[in-house]
Formats: C-alpha cells, sequence, structure tokens
C-alpha cells in the first residue's frame, strides 16, 4: 500500500477508504484499532492514531501471527476468486501479538466479521513500518466480510467524527485529573469506604491543602460525572 501523495492532494487513504474505528479493546484504554473499508468490501485492520504503540514512542521487540500453538496466522491459505479457505474470523478474533521492548504486550484484533485474505509479513522483519506508517505498509492484515454482512459490520464501529469526540473526552478527563491531584487519600476514603475510586489517588502525593467536609459532595459529584 503505496502513501507517496502530491503535496496537498487526498491521499490514497482519503480516496478510496472509509476509515472505522473500534476503542479501548477488551476493556484496555486507548488499545484503539482502525478499520479501513474500501467499496469492493475489503477491511484493511491497522493500529489508530491513539493506540499506545504509536502514542508513547514505544521499541517494538517482536510481532507475532502465532495466535496458539494450532493456530498461525501466517499459515492462512485462499485460493480462486472467491477466496475460499481463509480463516474466518469473528469481531474479536486476535491477528496478532506485540511485545514492546519495555515488556509490555498487546493483541491486536480482528475488529470485524470475515474471512482472512492476508497478514502483512513485511512487518515481521521490519517492525518498524507498523510506528511509522500504520495505515499503509505497516497494516496488521486484510479480512473479507461475507457480501451479505457488507453493510452490517461496521454497526459496532465509530466514525472519524466519533471516534474523535471520544479522544476530545479522553483529553478533558485526563485534564480534570490533573487540575484535581490535590485530593487526599482521605477524602476517598470518606467516599468509597476505604477503597479509592481513581486509582491515580493511590500514587499521587496530597498538597497540604486542607479540604473542607463539605466541600466533598461537590467534588465528588464533579469527578464522577
Amino acid at each position: 500500500m503505496e502513501d507517496t501523495e502530491i503535496r496537498g492532494a487526498p491521499s490514497v487513504i482519503d480516496r478510496y477508504f472509509t476509515k472505522w474505528y473500534k476503542t479501548d479493546l477488551k476493556g484496555k484504554p486507548c488499545e484503539d484499532h482502525c478499520v479501513l473499508q474500501h467499496s469492493n468490501r475489503i477491511c484493511v485492520i491497522t493500529l489508530a492514531e491513539t493506540h499506545p504503540l504509536l502514542q508513547k514512542g514505544k521499541a517494538i521487540k517482536s510481532i507475532s501471527y502465532q495466535i496458539s500453538s494450532a493456530c498461525s496466522r501466517l499459515e492462512n491459505k485462499v485460493s480462486g476468486k472467491s477466496k475460499r479457505g481463509g480463516q474466518f474470523l469473528t469481531e474479536l478474533a486476535p491477528l496478532c501479538r506485540i511485545t514492546s521492548t519495555d515488556g509490555e504486550e498487546f493483541t491486536i484484533f480482528s475488529c470485524v466479521r470475515g474471512r482472512l485474505l492476508e497478514v502483512n509479513a513485511d512487518i515481521l522483519t521490519r517492525p518498524n513500518l507498523l510506528l511509522e506508517k500504520p495505515s499503509t505498509e505497516g497494516y496488521i492484515a486484510i479480512i473479507l466480510p461475507k457480501f451479505e454482512e457488507s453493510k452490517s459490520i461496521t454497526e459496532g464501529l465509530l466514525t472519524r467524527t466519533e471516534y474523535e469526540d471520544v479522544v476530545s473526552k479522553r483529553a478533558a478527563m485526563k485534564g480534570l485529573r490533573n487540575h484535581y491531584w490535590y485530593i487526599t487519600m482521605q477524602c476517598t476514603d470518606a467516599w468509597e469506604g476505604g477503597r479509592a475510586k481513581w486509582h491515580t489517588c493511590n500514587i499521587l502525593e496530597p498538597k497540604k491543602k486542607k479540604v473542607q467536609k463539605g466541600e466533598l459532595s461537590t467534588r465528588r459529584q464533579f469527578l464522577y460525572l
């Protein structure tokens, strides 16, 4: 997938693909995926720009398409115009596992139902493609949904506008946490019966500011919106 473009002209992605998103896969914050849907039904699975691998400057140690001892996405084979023989995937079928040099592991999922057409073996020997060109040469896999499901596979996905709204809300909540970092564990204990609702409160140093008892209900309501 070539990403060389004339300056100012729409990219190949913008011209021929519709972007869909799946956020917080398996409940893991910011582990967002992008689905590039072509008009011919094929879906290209990539990392979304907010994925921790792209946002935190992580280096990749290894990438594996070996899902289990009995299943390798690299062994996927299709034949004929109808692409018979490819592995069939559900929305949460794992495609590969990526391990960063700091030991953190990320599983990339299919996000859509369909038949696996191919995986990108190039990223096994050139993992930086995944970081530098995630939407083009660093894609994860290509999936072909069933014809009868081609219009419904995006029902559980977010549009670009909806995705940007999610990202904006995350940034706003992060700002709130930073602004109210001085709330002490004594206050959280009063709210949660000895257990802090926000795990970040457990590691923050309380500021030397006395919080009045009458302020607790107002702050609790504001923070838990």
